[in-house]
């Protein structure tokens, strides 16, 4: 696959989504994800051989991976918008309505751009990241009988650092704090 688009060819692997609409998850894509997919990729090829072997059963293929036990550090990202929102803004005495609406298109833009962190993270020096695993899952907070508590929405992404390259640049621990985003 050949583009004359510039922004293409730093793309790091074509990928078309297997659902409908077809989207394109290219731009989604970083080297350490990959490196994620690859890991998964060859967790799958493992599996194989042993059901080929008559060692495992389909099932154990198709188990959840749960990214919570694979890594010692995580990442929590939070989108979280009010649960009533004045309908207008300019009047403080105005009434209040629902904000599922705003929280739902806040919950989706966040979704959208979340790529974005992951390979912010990965250029980022002193984050010293080896891998950023985004948990594809995302969680909605339990809702309670509070009709005043806000709404949100939660992402994970596990984390391996380079502890190798932070000991040689002196460093005891990796910095994630981005004041200037």
């Amino acid at each position: 696959m050949h583009s004359n688009e510039a922004q293409d060819r730093e793309h790091v692997m074509p990928i078309i989504t297997p659902v409908f609409p077809a989207q394109n998850a290219t731009a989604n894509l970083t080297q350490r994800t990959l490196a994620v997919m690859k890991l998964e990729l060859e967790r799958g090829r493992e599996i194989c051989k042993k059901i080929n072997d008559c060692n495992a059963n389909w099932e154990e293929l198709f188990e959840d991976n749960d990214v919570f036990d694979k890594y010692a550090v995580f990442l929590q990202v939070s989108a979280i918008a009010p649960a009533q929102v004045l309908v207008d803004e300019s009047n403080p005495n105005s009434q209040t309505c629902v904000s599922t609406v705003y929280y739902d298109m806040w919950k989706g833009f966040c979704n959208a751009h979340i790529h974005y962190l992951v390979t912010y993270i990965e250029m980022w020096p002193d984050a010293y990241a080896e891998l950023v695993h985004p948990f594809q899952r995302n969680f909605k907070r339990p809702c309670t009988d509070d009709e005043n508590a806000p709404h949100e929405h939660l992402w994970y992404f596990g984390l391996k650092f380079n502890h190798a390259k932070m000991q040689s640049d002196g460093k005891k621990a990796p910095n994630l704090t981005f004041s200037h985003i």
